[in-house]
């Protein structure tokens, strides 16, 4: 029997080490699986930040075409070069509009190009093939796509997404639109539509040229132009009356109609054949055989402008609440920016820096890049008021298709008025919900301007071109996102 416990000697320690071993390996595993586990979980949630980078990335680049530091001639062709040359593969065409940034550990690189949904080959929809670049509209007259690419990474890991937005007009009038229009002095309206809802008075103070670079005769007198390209011209357009200054001022109540002999032409002096309002009737003579300059129909079949025409025309409501804080905080940031309150002293921001307000804002006193968005912000007070009226003799233009030429100033004034002195030129738009826009000097515009109210006094020049409509603010553009896909992780 000792022989036998002898020979069982150790048994005991090699069943701990074996049990040992056994929970060694076991741990060691479990260990294994814990950390593996943790490490994917680091992974994806590290990866889930990165998605959310490249998504903000994506954002982004939408706000600032929103907040208007953007033009249209700037995006229609973007990406739209050799990418190893950065020769342009078609006229106009452009570099790819690109936006970074930093946000806590993680980094967004995005960058817009023209896109073309149709192509059948899904590597030809993007710039720069020719299927995204070629035949795309110079001017933004109905929807075009562009596709957004961005990177975000976090820190290590990266996600790539894309995603395709369609741009279109916003529905905001372009032009000169006003609630009231009173015409007086002696006007020049170079290419442009004055459009209001209600009356125009004072019609033959106001010289019209040109043809409209924007809308063709067909949005005015739908059908009536079987090519449907030919632009319309110049002329005034009141759902209302039209009526000239005949007799003092109180008194103007002498229509302006086309009469037995219009003038076909649209030119600077007399009445244009083009001119409608509520008074408006089926035109049957006066024009034939005399074509009107540049184009080939001779009269519109009536002088009748009906509401059905006005929302046509002008489909507004145009911006929103969202609109314009998007073009405050573009103005805060990288323009111009005057809050005055009721009492007490207006506080102002030129490109992010204080700066004092001034009782007429010169050259000096405004932005020095090229393109920016103005924003006057009154508390209270009557927006007709002097004490609420922005005094404007800074002079900006030219409008060029070249970006490093153009210059443009959006103006937004709420609750308040714009009163352009002798001298300035503003290249842009000027948009004035609330008050009215005051013309008492030789000045000239180049652009769109909405207001309340449109005083016409002095002698001074609206224009409109090619050049602003082809590289207008973003500002009158709708961004509407639609298909959104993970390019790469």
């Amino acid at each position: 029997m000792f022989k036998r416990l002898n020979n069982q000697r150790g048994v005991a320690m090699v069943t701990v080490m074996l049990v040992g071993a056994v929970l060694t390996v076991t741990g060691s595993a479990a260990a294994f699986a814990v950390v593996q586990d943790l490490r994917a979980g680091r992974d994806d949630q590290k990866a889930a930040g990165a998605l959310a980078y490249a998504e903000a990335g994506a954002d982004r680049l939408i706000l600032e075409i929103r907040r208007g530091n953007l033009n249209w001639g700037q995006i229609r062709l973007a990406g739209c070069v050799d990418e190893v040359t950065g020769v342009p593969i078609v006229a106009g065409g452009r570099a790819p509009v690109t936006i970074a940034g930093d946000i806590g550990e993680g980094h967004y690189d995005a960058d817009l190009r023209a896109y073309n949904s149709e192509a059948s080959i899904a590597e030809d929809r993007l710039a720069p093939s020719d299927d995204a670049c070629v035949g795309r509209s110079a001017a933004p007259r109905g929807p075009q796509q562009f596709a957004i690419t961005s990177e975000g990474s976090h820190p290590a890991s990266k996600r790539v997404i894309r995603q395709v937005i369609t741009i279109k007009p916003k529905g905001l009038p372009l032009g000169i639109f006003a609630d009231g229009i009173d015409g007086n002095g002696s006007v020049n309206m170079n290419s442009l539509s004055l459009i209001s809802p209600n009356n125009i008075v004072g019609r033959d103070k106001i010289a019209f040229a040109g043809r409209d670079p924007y809308y063709t005769i067909n949005d005015f007198y739908p059908g009536w132009d079987a090519s449907g390209a030919e632009k319309i011209p110049a002329a005034a357009h009141a759902a209302g009356e039209i009526t000239t200054t005949t007799g003092p001022p109180a008194q103007r109540t002498e229509h302006k109609a086309p009469g037995p002999n219009p003038n076909c032409t649209a030119n600077p002096t007399g009445q244009s054949v083009w001119d409608g309002s509520k008074w408006g009737a089926p035109l049957t003579s006066g024009c034939a055989g005399q074509p009107i300059v540049g184009g080939t129909i001779a009269f519109p079949p009536t002088s009748l402008f009906t509401t059905n025409d006005l929302k046509r025309v002008t489909p507004r409501p145009g911006l929103d609440d969202q609109d314009y804080q998007n073009l405050k905080e573009a103005a805060k940031t990288s323009g111009l920016y005057c809050y005055v309150p009721t009492l007490g002293t207006a506080t102002c921001l030129k490109e992010g820096t204080a700066t004092t307000y001034k009782s007429v804002w010169q050259d000096g006193d405004v932005p020095s890049v090229n393109q920016y968005v103005s924003y006057f912000e009154f508390e209270g007070g009557d927006p007709y008021a002097t004490s609420n009226t922005v005094k404007w003799k800074a002079q900006v233009g030219p409008c060029s298709d070249d970006p490093a030429v153009n210059e443009s100033n959006i103006m937004i004034i709420r609750n308040g008025s714009l009163s352009m002195q002798s001298g300035a030129v503003l290249t842009g738009a000027v948009i004035l919900p609330e008050g009215q826009f005051d013309s008492q000097g030789n000045f000239t515009t180049h652009g769109t301007i909405i207001a309340q109210d449109f005083w016409l006094r002095g002698g001074a020049s609206f224009l409109m071109s090619e050049c602003w409509v082809n590289n207008m603010p973003t500002t009158f553009l709708d961004i509407t996102p639609s298909k959104w896909t993970e390019v790469d992780r």
